[in-house]
């Protein structure tokens, strides 16, 4: 992919005849020997490397390159826009950062037929494939079925109640770990608190730091719309897992979302709708 985006960036300036690409695995690349190439384009994380370059050079007898610095791109947080953090779900490539914005407040009504079309494919069964991303589960159900089928969520969203009716009395009868580090939240139905989308986010940040396991509980309210936040905080690749009623001729099933850049956006406008 980068690649590609370097092709493309040459051929929309004409400047293929006059380019290389090669791939590096250290600060030399190609420079730890004679070239002719002139100069290095840094940024002020980089310039370090580049000033040891030219004394490796210096000591090697090679002549030093000349040094260009240019300026980061920042994000909304004024901190570099970078692919590392794209990849983990806090920004976008134009550097909108998620957490900057308000992503809270009631379901409008005309969002609802919207929300109720499925946001992945829908499956009568879970894959027993172990994904190598954070898996989260949305509902009590959604989590029981993963956990029967051998993948344990990274984050599991769960009320105890099944399509609005209460199912357990307990999370103990969801099978999920007590090792499992529990949030309590409020979510009512039709509503994101901010409350809940804060915890959401934070709780994602704390697995992608740390290793142990995470259940957040809505004791007040409802899980479902909660998977939007979880999808928009999340990094590229996760896979959320959550329930998909009846709808017409549509049977029942397990949505399985992966998490793309091209989802978040959508769902990025979807939350900017609530009210």
């Amino acid at each position: 992919m980068r690649k590609q985006e370097v092709q493309d960036f040459l051929f929309k300036h004409k400047l293929t005849k006059r380019a290389e690409i090669v791939e590096i695995s250290d600060m030399f690349g190609t420079l730890n020997k004679p070239t002719q190439i002139e100069a290095m384009i840094v940024t002020s994380e980089t310039k370090p490397n580049a000033l040891k370059v030219n004394n490796w050079r210096q000591a090697n007898n090679l002549p030093s390159l000349q040094i260009e610095e240019v300026e980061l791109e920042l994000a909304q947080d004024d901190q570099p826009i970078s692919s590392t953090r794209i990849r983990a779900g806090e920004i976008n490539r134009e550097g909108v950062v998620w957490s900057k914005h308000k992503t809270w407040g009631k379901l409008p009504k005309n969002l609802r037929p919207t929300l109720r079309q499925p946001l992945g494919p829908v499956s009568s069964a879970v894959q027993k494939q172990i994904p190598n991303k954070l898996v989260v589960s949305v509902g009590d159900i959604s989590t029981i079925a993963l956990i029967e089928a051998g993948i344990e969520p990274n984050i599991a969203v769960v009320d105890l109640f099944v399509q609005r009716k209460r199912r357990y009395n307990s999370l103990a009868e969801l099978n999920i770990k007590s090792s499992f580090k529990t949030h309590e939240v409020s979510n009512p139905r039709g509503e994101l608190t901010k409350e809940s989308v804060l915890i959401i986010a934070k709780t994602i940040q704390q697995l992608c730091s740390r290793s142990s396991n995470h259940l957040i509980h809505v004791v007040d309210g409802e899980e479902d719309l909660l998977t939007l936040p979880i999808i928009l905080f999340a990094p590229l690749g996760s896979v959320v897992y959550y329930g998909q009623p009846p709808m017409g001729k549509n049977p029942s099933g397990m949505v399985v979302v992966t998490v793309t850049e091209d989802l978040k956006e959508k769902i990025f406008h979807l939350l900017h709708r609530f009210e």
